[in-house]
């Protein structure tokens, strides 16, 4: 099981290749300008991350905007990725009482399978685990995703349920911060 923060980005990409039954993931996420991601807080970097989930959760997904819009954005910290210099995956971290809700993860359409949305989740992970206090982190995933979280760790429990009509699983997975 792929539990462990320090499990290589290797390990993690052939687990993902194994569940999902496909080839070439680790050759994709290894080709071109590399993925970065960092933690924003000014005005200009949150609007990207805001345009990239619009992109994804409104105009894709159908996602209604005022359910995607909720308010909250103002307590999380947001995370932005960028494929060379062009801003291609966001999201955001609600940290709450020694847990942390890691909502809206996207990635534009052009840049998936090339290890952008492993790249965010590493980075929210590396940063919870080393946050005092920090035990668990939570979130709420799209069915299709499930075995990409479950790679990274997590554990769905409870039913399949829908949000914005979308079938979703609650995922849980243990933090080592301390």
């Amino acid at each position: 099981m792929l539990a462990s923060r320090d499990v290589p980005l290797a390990e993690v990409l052939a687990e993902l290749e194994r569940r999902e039954g496909v080839s070439g993931v680790a050759e994709k996420a290894a080709r071109g300008p590399g993925v970065s991601v960092r933690r924003v807080s000014d005005e200009a970097g949150i609007a990207r991350c805001l345009a990239i989930r619009e992109l994804v959760f409104i105009e894709e997904q159908a996602v209604p905007a005022e359910l995607e819009v909720d308010g909250l954005d103002p307590r999380c910290r947001h995370y932005l990725a960028t494929l060379g210099a062009e801003p291609v995956g966001a999201a955001r971290v609600l940290p709450q009482d020694g847990r942390a809700k890691i909502q809206r993860v996207a990635v534009v359409p052009a840049a998936r399978g090339q290890g952008v949305g492993l790249a965010i989740m590493q980075r929210i992970l590396d940063d919870l685990a080393h946050e005092p206090g920090m035990a668990e982190a939570w979130l709420e995933s799209q069915i299709h995703a499930v075995a990409f979280y479950e790679a990274l760790g997590f554990v769905a429990e409870g039913e399949e349920f829908l949000d914005a009509g979308i079938p979703h699983l609650t995922m849980r997975k243990k933090l080592s911060a301390g």
